[in-house]
């Protein structure tokens, strides 16, 4: 009898224990998803480069925050679309970009920063899915445009879906526009073509 009601009295114990340990993770949990909430994180995104076709361009520095950079590349193409893109899993949605690139025929080098908006965070939790016309599945991702024209204007876009091929309500659309100085160098000449 007496080691009975020790059992049940073990048992009791270890029930408050798990249901305290159950209450602390959830405090853990939504105390995690408020912070990342008011520090602008929005899940992953990812980010891709664009100038208009022909524009033979090398981006050689892009810089987030003042803080943290992605990787460049040599591009000439694709206006307003999405290329190769690059995921970021581990910031928050910047809130500026700034973006250095070479014109390699014009010898112009081009630096700017770019404002992006302050509600920008929400508006990519806001971001709708898109609906796959074949098979009518739903997805919606997190693409970041940065584009690069000629005279050194910058444009940053934010869509749901990486092309219209196969997506129904797509969206792409201007965050931010901005414009870069410029200054004559030289190319180097393992840079042309």
């Amino acid at each position: 009898m007496a080691a009975e009601r020790l059992r049940r009295l073990e048992a009791g114990t270890m029930k408050k224990k798990l249901g305290l340990l159950v209450v602390l993770l959830s405090l853990f949990l939504v105390g995690s998803y408020v912070y990342q909430q008011q520090a602008g994180y929005a899940g992953a995104f990812r980010v891709s480069l664009s100038t208009p076709r022909g524009n033979d361009i090398l981006v050689e520095e892009v810089v987030f925050d003042d803080t943290w950079r992605t990787l460049g590349a040599r591009i000439d193409c694709c206006w307003g679309g999405i290329g190769g893109v690059r995921g970021i899993t581990d910031h928050p949605i910047p809130q500026t970009v700034f973006v250095r690139w070479r014109q390699i025929d014009e010898e112009i080098v081009y630096e700017g920063t770019v404002e992006l908006p302050g509600d920008l965070a929400q508006q990519v939790r806001k971001l709708p899915e898109y609906t796959r016309v074949s098979d009518g599945r739903k997805g919606r991702g997190t693409y970041f445009v940065i584009g690069m024209e000629a005279d050194g204007q910058i444009t940053v876009w934010l869509s749901n879906a990486r092309s219209e091929n196969n997506r129904q309500g797509r969206v792409f659309k201007v965050v931010a526009t901005g414009q870069a100085k410029g200054r004559h160098e030289p190319t180097p000449e393992d840079l042309v073509r």
